[in-house]
């Protein structure tokens, strides 16, 4: 699984019902509509989501992650976690992880969710 499959699965695990609008998803993991659509695809192709028409706009898709996509995700965070904490943080002392949380205070309240 790539970063970004890893980002998309994490986004629609953290979703209300598991499932976004495609240009909701597509605007979180800041990728274009079709950059998305062509990673959802080649997810979807091996059953890690699911996609649909909405229901409330049929111009629009919704991506639902799947039973085997929570599955894999599961079996991918301690991978990821573990990588954070080499490639970014095991360098650094307390301090600097204090004064690295303190600079990303102000950026990440400005994300906004769907």
């Amino acid at each position: 699984m790539t970063l970004a499959e890893y980002e998309v699965l994490v986004h629609l695990s953290e979703a209300e019902g598991n499932q976004l609008r495609m240009s909701a998803l597509a605007e979180l993991a800041l990728v274009s509509r079709s950059g998305l659509t062509r990673r959802v695809e080649s997810m979807a192709a091996r059953g890690l989501v699911s996609k649909e028409i909405c229901p409330s706009d049929r111009r629009g898709m919704i991506a639902h992650l799947t039973e085997l996509g929570r599955k894999r995700l599961e079996e991918a965070v301690p991978t990821h976690i573990a990588g954070v904490r080499r490639y970014l943080l095991d360098g650094l002392s307390r301090k600097d992880v204090s004064e690295l949380a303190r600079l990303l205070e102000v950026p990440l309240s400005r994300l906004e969710r769907p």
